[in-house]
């Protein structure tokens, strides 16, 4: 089962809520807090071994190794929560983690040995779709410090989940079977899920380097239990359960420097490494009831690097009780307002969840009027991090924003209709249900201010918008009274559809900015989009039209209203939701597709929908100055 990353959220803000108690008095408190968020590009491997026994038919009974599947190039792109917690009196602390991202790429080896195979065979496929998240939670005490370093001891539990699915199958050895072109490349082979429990146990230090550039330390040796599942989806022994204990290494080394008061940047790396030995309970496979189970082992490693943004409650100057939309108060000049910087950065990060829909409507190509089909994934929860920032020029009214996010599509299902038409007499309503989709976004816009006063501000802005969603359905269930699809007809651990849309479009709109009472403020943006779409069809089980290109341009809308609230001078949380909309009129272009070469194009119209809220945490500088650190 994975973490839910909205509980996380939540309890930022209230993280958030509690820090600003904390930064409205200027003398130290014995607690302080630490939140912030990462993202971490990172690579890795997965698999497994199996043995078994093997009769020489001499007397001789030996354990061999039977097959290794090995996963390997896993890049994983994943967002992060990150706090620590600090009893600085009393030497305690608490600190963990939250996330989750997508994997994208990699490759899976399938080998079999010599002599339970009469040749040695190795398959190779390719992976694409997979998913990862993590969590983490420590409790520890400081062993020893003085003025540039401390160390500290601690105990935990961290959850590690990975999905490596694989498609496809050429052999690359001698073994007479998986020859090239008998196996197609979208044809799903083999998927292994990982879900790893560890206790983990270790050793938390930092030391000042230079000037104000510190380095923070993990070092954790755990143990632990992994309950994972090997899926070969063409077989009959699928999913295969995969049963362990042991041991693993996780390390992990940030560089951190503060740019402001409370705010600080950070690069780091880390490193996972968690082995098994334990068992493949052959007799929980529905092919081989009452089957022997069979020693195995698996293992998973996952390394990079990442990038983070924190803020530090506990040592904050006193807030402003007046924040104005021009104006700073600067703690120099004995708490006067002054005129700020006349360039002003607003940098952050968000968590959203949210909810979509897309699909299309097929028309004939000689009755453009007759609708044939119409193809609707609906449901489409997704949890998604983001990038987001805005930069001003008070004195000459311009700014320029943007955003760039990136997330997974965990659910959904899709209901495929075709329509009573001359060629078709039966109506037909397939669902699928649908995993592991994706979804990315850009914004980039420039404007100009055309109005303010004390309170508020309204400004006109123009940009460009990027979005890419694919959703995956597997399995397919006849509804109605049509023949495809009878239930039990086609596996649910096989994928049927998908749908892959990539929209760029011109935004033009509106953008304002509304203090209500005291420090609260409303964000506002609203744009007219006209957005032009290149995608794709894909009925995976049908490799005629599989894939069918779908191009068209029509316009859309995308809303945004944040709420937020200045825990210091610097730093800012916020809560807001989000609704965008596309359209498109155009064409699917089966002339393009490998049974209807050089057809004609039919009509089609493809609709876009998502919608969600999010949660946020910003920092606001003068032109990127780094303040005195008051750590």
């Amino acid at each position: 089962m994975k973490p839910k990353a909205g509980s996380f959220a939540l309890a930022i803000a209230a993280f958030g809520v509690a820090g600003a108690a904390w930064g409205a008095e200027t003398a130290s408190r014995p607690v302080t807090l630490e939140i912030g968020m990462r993202y971490w590009h990172s690579a890795g491997r997965t698999g497994n071994i199996s043995f078994d026994d093997y009769d020489f038919g001499d007397g001789r009974t030996e354990r061999l190794r039977k097959a290794k599947l090995d996963y390997r190039g896993l890049a994983g792109d994943a967002a992060e929560a990150f706090f620590r917690v600090e009893d600085e009196d009393g030497g305690w602390f608490v600190k963990g983690n939250l996330g989750g991202g997508a994997l994208g790429g990699g490759h899976m080896t399938d080998e079999g040995y010599t002599p339970f195979l009469s040749v040695y065979s190795n398959t190779r496929s390719h992976m694409h779709g997979g998913n990862l998240a993590y969590f983490t939670l420590d409790v520890g005490h400081e062993l020893w410090q003085n003025d540039r370093a401390r160390l500290g001891a601690f105990l935990g539990y961290n959850f590690y989940y990975e999905t490596a699915p694989a498609f496809g199958r050429v052999q690359t050895a001698s073994y007479p079977a998986f020859l090239p072109g008998e196996v197609e490349s979208y044809v799903p082979e083999f998927t292994q899920d990982n879900n790893w429990h560890l206790g983990r146990a270790g050793l938390s230090g930092r030391i000042r380097l230079i000037d104000r550039l510190d380095l923070d330390l993990d070092a954790a040796f755990v143990y632990g239990h992994l309950d994972g599942k090997d899926h070969h989806i063409q077989s009959d022994y699928n999913p295969l359960p995969i049963r362990g204990d042991g041991p693993g290494t996780q390390l992990e080394a940030v560089l951190s420097y503060p740019i402001a008061d409370a705010v600080s940047l950070g690069v780091g790396g880390r490193y996972w490494a968690f082995w098994s030995d334990g068992s493949l309970h052959w007799n929980a496979a529905y092919g081989y009831p009452g089957s022997e189970d069979k020693s195995a082992g698996a293992w998973s490693r996952r390394y990079g690097g990442f990038v983070q943004l924190a803020v530090k409650f506990g040592y904050l100057p006193a807030p402003s009780e007046n924040l104005d939309l021009d104006e700073e108060i600067s703690e120099a000049d004995g708490g006067q307002k002054t005129a700020a910087n006349p360039v002003v950065w607003e940098l952050g990060m968000r968590y959203g969840r949210s909810s979509g829909n897309f699909g299309y409507n097929l028309y004939d190509d000689e009755n453009p009027a007759q609708r044939n089909s119409r193809l609707t994934y609906h449901g489409l929860g997704a949890d998604s991090g983001e990038l987001f920032f805005r930069v001003e020029h008070r004195d000459g009214g311009w700014f320029a924003k943007g955003a760039f996010g990136g997330g997974i599509i965990g659910g959904g299902r899709l209901a495929d209709e075709d329509f009573v038409t001359p060629d078709f007499p039966v109506y037909s309503r397939t669902v699928s249900g649908q995993r592991g989709g994706k979804l990315a976004y850009l914004t980039l816009d420039v404007g100009h201010e055309l109005w303010q006063d004390g309170r508020a501000r309204l400004g006109a802005f123009a940009g460009y918008g990027f979005s890419h969603e694919i959703a995956t359905v597997f399995g397919c269930t006849q509804t109605a009274a049509a023949d495809p699809c009878r239930p039990g007809d086609v596996s649910t651990e096989l994928p049927a559809l998908a749908q892959e849309d990539d929209w760029h479009a011109v935004r033009v709109g509106l953008s304002g900015r509304v203090r209500l009472i005291d420090r609260l403020s409303l964000n506002v943006d609203a744009a007219f989009v006209y957005a032009f779409l290149r995608g794709e069809d894909h009925h995976i089980l049908r490799p005629d039209i599989n894939p069918l290109p779908l191009h068209g341009d029509g316009p859309g809308g995308q809303f945004e209203a944040v709420l937020d609230y200045p825990l210091s001078e610097t730093v800012s949380l916020g809560v807001g939701g989000r609704y965008w909309t596309s359209f498109s009129g155009g064409y699917s272009l089966w002339g393009r597709t490998v049974g209807y070469r050089g057809d004609g194009n039919n009509k089609t119209t493809v609709w876009s929908r998502r919608y969600g809220a999010f949660v946020q945490l910003s920092v606001r500088l003068n032109g990127l100055e780094a303040t005195p650190d008051k750590s």
